[in-house]
């Protein structure tokens, strides 16, 4: 078998994803993060956000960010 062929072979396996070897465990997971939006307008923080990756900086996880809108109900409004 030639160099560029194994070469080629080693690629597909997938054994090099191209991801941070130190959090490549963590691609391909999701997390669902929460915010409240005040009657100000002002966001609070999302809380359970994932820490990024010590080594490359980076949060790999896919991150559902979830705003909860409080809105005033009409019969309230009306008072």
């Amino acid at each position: 078998m030639k160099l560029r062929a194994r070469l080629q072979r080693l690629e597909h396996s997938g054994m090099f994803d191209g991801h941070c070897p130190a959090c490549r465990h963590r691609h391909g997971t999701s997390v669902t993060v929460f915010s409240e939006e005040k009657e100000d307008g002002t966001v609070t923080e999302p809380e359970g956000m994932p820490l990024p990756c010590e080594r490359c900086g980076e949060i790999p996880e896919q991150v559902c960010h979830v705003l909860e809108v409080v809105v005033a109900s009409p019969a309230a409004a009306g008072d």
